[in-house]
């Protein structure tokens, strides 16, 4: 063989076939196989030509493995091994797909550890084990592990520990809850998108009852008077000595649509006198649903002391507590507030004027489903 040049083809040709060796340094070995065009291109096996240079190929019918110096392409076939492998960058392409299979006896320890370049030790691990997919990383020494990420594959779950689930996209989601998983403080979005607060994550409304929403229609009524510079609307009640005497104001408001039915409320009562010492409220209510009779007495009577401000005519605001829940059935309640002026714990000898009431509830939604 002569200096700059040599080829090999050594087997057997088929008829209608070829078994060639073109370029400089190629062999092609085998049944029908050839080395086509290029230098140093290696054919072994039947059936198939290769022609890119500097490689070496294997097929049998088709061209199954190309190796180079850089690169081994299986083409079509899978890479299969029963022993342990070693590395480097790892590209999984193809337009079909590739799948690497890592199969294990133990189905409670199949493990894809990932070791950091220049170390000894495991970084990160993602493991299967008992239903529940992990994302873990370990201490330097791969000692212990810490999961990251748990994906609890049989029903769907994903468990992102303590870490933050970010997105600068949107999140569309069914049925969710918001807090502490849903157990005690939570607000929770149904499938149909409505909001619903549980324990802490529920927050306290008012409705403020005007003077103009207080009405004085009884035997012994309060007095509408104008208050102040301002001249704004007040219900007097003056320092009557005599039980029967005692004057009084009512009022009705039906239940928010948000409202906790069950929670009791609190009626908050604004109220000054231009005289110190303490005044006694009594709140007469009474709830109502539809077709129940109207005309009836209160439910309950509660009562409640409270001293003036030290500043006259400073405004005082009394909480009145103790306010049965709604029933699920409850479309009203009615209020009845009466100045106990002949009781002697009522200690103020001079008017008292009331400036408005407010109406204290839990709310644990945005309002009732449409």
């Amino acid at each position: 063989m002569n200096q700059g040049v040599g080829q090999v083809a050594i087997g057997y040709c088929t008829s209608g076939n070829t078994l060639i060796a073109e370029g400089t340094g190629s062999v092609a070995m085998g049944q029908d196989v050839n080395a086509l065009t290029a230098d140093n291109v290696l054919s072994f096996g039947r059936g198939f030509s290769a022609s890119t240079a500097d490689t070496f190929n294997v097929g049998f019918g088709e061209l199954d493995y190309e190796f180079s110096g850089t690169e081994a392409d299986f083409k079509n076939n899978d890479l299969v091994t029963t022993g342990a492998g070693t590395f480097g960058d790892v590209d999984v392409t193809g337009t079909g797909g590739r799948d690497i299979t890592i199969t294990s006896t133990d189905h409670n320890d199949i493990a894809l550890k990932m070791m950091r370049t220049g170390s000894t030790y495991v970084d990160w691990m993602l493991k299967d084990h008992g239903g529940i997919f992990y994302l873990q990383s370990s201490a330097d020494d791969g000692s212990t592990w810490t999961t990251r990420m748990s994906v609890h594959y049989s029903d769907g779950d994903f468990d992102f520990q303590s870490g933050d689930l970010k997105t600068t996209g949107g999140v569309t989601a069914g049925a969710s809850a918001f807090g502490d998983g849903g157990t005690t403080n939570y607000a929770a979005f149904a499938a149909d998108g409505e909001l619903a607060l549980h324990g802490t994550a529920r927050v306290l409304r008012d409705l403020w009852i005007d003077v103009a929403g207080i009405k004085a229609p009884g035997a012994k009524p309060a007095t509408e008077v104008s208050h102040g510079n301002l001249e704004t609307s007040a219900w007097q009640f003056s320092d009557e000595a005599v039980e029967a005497n005692q004057e009084s104001v009512s009022w009705r408001i039906a239940p928010p649509y948000d409202m906790d039915r069950s929670e009791g409320v609190t009626m908050r009562i604004g109220w000054s006198s231009a005289s110190n010492g303490n005044v006694k409220w009594q709140l007469e209510y009474r709830w109502l649903s539809e077709d129940e009779d109207t005309t009836q007495g209160a439910e309950e009577t509660l009562t409640v002391v409270d001293a003036a401000s030290t500043t006259a005519n400073g405004l005082v605001v009394t909480d009145i507590t103790g306010i049965d829940a709604p029933s699920s059935t409850d479309a009203s309640i009615i209020f009845k507030l009466t100045r106990l002026s002949a009781d002697a714990q009522d200690t103020i000898s001079d008017t008292v004027e009331l400036h408005g009431t407010c109406f204290n509830y839990v709310s644990d939604k945005l309002g009732d489903p449409t």
